[in-house]
């Protein structure tokens, strides 16, 4: 897709957003994040991990308080899988026209790659699944070919060689710094944070960028007593070429967010 030269000149627009966790979805932050989407008209979406939660085939140890699992799972894997593909990758197609959307791997999606080894009953519900849906492979599951996905199952993407795509292992506050140091500039998810680490790196300024969650932080399932979380709704758009790179990080406050003067509300 082509912008003129008068707007973006030969930069590429990437909007990357991560952290859906599937029916644990914010369903308002996400209308607002498509309604982005079909103003900006990003070239590419990147999809960066932990598009599903997948908690019934958790590997975790059951250890959270007072629950007879990592925690109650009001709907089952099949049901799951129903939703991302109607709820979330369904209407993304819709909202990114002829986008480029790319689905890359978080830690819930490795999930069901690691086919909960530990977990016996968790491997009787992907087979029950599986069988269901026909097919083992998770772009088969997720029907990536019916909504034009392309999936990358690599731990790390470069973008023109300037920018980094990861999803992330560190969860701590100091994981953009970290990052940083470790890869260059660069985004990540998992932290579902919005935190930035700027720097001068070998002569020029260079970044992290956290990309927040889309999932609801209101009431979160596992914590006790209305804890709250230190989390925020969010998401990252990015234009790029081969010399030099924008980002931009865009929170979503109370399911508002003003977006290139815009104000989006659901």
């Amino acid at each position: 897709m082509k912008h003129s030269k008068t707007s973006t000149g030969d930069f590429e627009r990437v909007l990357i957003l991560s952290d859906l966790h599937g029916p644990f979805l914010d369903s308002r932050c996400w209308k607002i994040v498509l309604n982005v989407i079909g103003d900006w008209k990003p070239d590419t979406i990147i999809l960066n991990g932990d598009v599903a939660d997948f908690s019934q085939i958790s590997r975790h140890d059951r250890k959270i308080r007072f629950k007879g699992g990592e925690y109650d799972v009001p709907w089952d894997l099949y049901e799951e899988i129903m939703f991302i593909r109607h709820q979330i990758l369904d209407p993304l197609r819709k909202a990114a026209g002829k986008a480029k959307i790319i689905f890359r791997k978080g830690n819930h999606e490795q999930r069901w790659d690691d086919i909960a080894a530990s977990n016996p009953g968790a491997l009787e519900e992907m087979l029950v699944t599986a069988r269901r849906l026909q097919s083992f492979e998770l772009p088969d599951i997720l029907q990536f070919k019916k909504f034009v996905i392309t999936y990358d199952p690599k731990p790390i993407m470069l973008l023109h060689d300037l920018f980094t795509v990861i999803h992330g292992v560190k969860t701590s506050k100091m994981a953009p710094r970290d990052n940083l140091r470790l890869f260059g500039s660069g985004t990540s998810g998992h932290t579902h944070r919005l935190g930035v680490w700027t720097d001068v790196m070998h002569g020029k300024l260079q970044g992290w960028f956290e990309s927040g969650c889309l999932r609801n932080i209101d009431d979160v399932e596992y914590l006790p007593f209305g804890s709250a979380p230190d989390w925020g709704n969010g998401f990252l758009t990015l234009y790029i070429n081969k010399k030099r790179f924008f980002c931009n990080t865009h929170m979503i406050i109370g399911r508002q967010c003003v977006f290139n003067g815009k104000t989006y509300t659901a």
